[in-house]
């Protein structure tokens, strides 16, 4: 459609650090961006080419490197103090209760149970960090600071993202020994996993809304500085004849987002994790940290989207 072809070029511009500028009329794609969607159109994971609109209006703005910021909070990361840098934006992600974080310790309990992860409406209430404890131990240096995770994925099948729990054991089991290597605990990690942080399908009209609302600060989680990002890309081994992950197409954006501005040592492929002896020991993650790729130019990013697989034909 003609809506993404423009959110494609529009996207990819930005991704291409504004080298090329794009003629899409931003003003567009926010209209656009605000109609309903299709139930059967958009995917668990879908819409997240919709934040390219986000990409393209707020991802480098020109405030980035500089100037004040709204953000009371009195923690943000260094080096700016813009939408990526700061607690601000995070704060009013979470406030609307459209995304939810997981509570790490909450994930290692469901894995030493043998069960799977559940989707946004069936997590319980133990799993979901309350916003009001998230932000009280941000703004309490007597508390510890909550850590930002998120992780970058295959979805196995689209009725489930990890139906087997393959995936939910190769993350669990880093989680505690990442978190000392931060010094805290796994209850002090904040994690998004979009199967269990926005609602997913089916929906009703309210969580139709919530999620459409959610998928404007999906950009969040994989760009902002203060999230690490683990990208785990093993898939189960009979599973080999299928596409990986860097044949993906969701991933792919993914990745394209936390290396713009984000600090290498955040981006970790788990892949190295699991092959380290002591992974994430004395807080080198160097050793883990993801192969850092320059920006595409957005005429390669775009061409690039085109040959990527994805579960549903319309989010191409």
């Amino acid at each position: 459609s003609k809506f993404k072809r423009s959110l494609r070029t529009h996207g990819a511009s930005a991704m291409g650090n504004n080298l090329v500028q794009s003629d899409v009329n931003s003003s567009d794609l926010c209209c656009a961006a605000q109609r309903p969607f299709s139930r059967d159109a958009i995917t668990p994971e879908s819409g997240a080419l919709l934040v390219a609109l986000s990409v393209a209006e707020r991802l480098v703005p020109n405030n980035v490197f500089g100037g004040s910021s709204a953000s009371d909070s009195g923690h943000r990361a260094p080096g700016g103090d813009a939408r990526y840098r700061d607690w601000d934006a995070i704060r009013r992600a979470v406030g609307s209760g459209d995304t939810v974080l997981v509570r790490g310790d909450f994930v290692e309990r469901l894995w030493r149970r043998g069960e799977l992860l559940p989707k946004r409406q069936e997590l319980p209430e133990e799993a979901i960090w309350d916003v009001e404890e998230l932000l009280m131990d941000v703004t309490d240096p007597r508390r510890p600071t909550p850590q930002l995770l998120a992780l970058s994925y295959c979805w196995i099948t689209p009725e489930h993202p990890d139906p087997t729990g393959h995936q939910l054991g190769i993350v669990a089991p880093l989680l505690s020994k990442f978190a000392e290597s931060l010094g805290c605990t796994a209850e002090n990690l904040a994690i998004f996993i979009d199967w269990c942080s926005i609602m997913q399908i089916p929906r009703n009209r309210e969580e139709e809304v919530a999620y459409a609302r959610a998928l404007h600060n999906v950009d969040l989680w994989y760009a902002h500085t203060l999230s690490y990002v683990w990208l785990v890309t093993r898939l189960p081994q009979e599973m080999h004849y299928a596409p990986q992950y860097y044949q993906r197409g969701w991933p792919k954006f993914e990745r394209a987002l936390t290396y713009l501005v984000k600090p290498p040592d955040m981006v970790v492929d788990v892949e190295l994790a699991l092959q380290a002896s002591a992974p994430f020991a004395g807080g080198e993650l160097a050793k883990v940290r993801a192969q850092r790729l320059p920006p595409e130019v957005p005429e390669v990013f775009a061409a690039d989207l085109l040959e990527r697989t994805f579960s549903y034909r319309e989010d191409r």
